[in-house]
């Protein structure tokens, strides 16, 4: 499609947060809800940052 008929564009932002290293070499090793929380905090502000700067 030429770019002239273009009116909207898409961007995917994708974040990976993981504790996989702790998860294989820790034995039985869960994430606790903290680690959760910091883990989603640190997304969304990878996230926000990522979004302000292709504005």
């Amino acid at each position: 499609m030429p770019d002239r008929d273009i009116y909207e564009a898409g961007v995917q932002i994708v974040c990976d947060l993981n504790d996989r290293y702790a998860f294989n070499n820790i034995e039985d090793y869960t994430t606790n809800e903290s680690s959760l929380q910091k883990a989603l905090d640190l997304a969304f502000s990878s996230i926000e940052k990522e979004i302000t700067r292709i504005r």
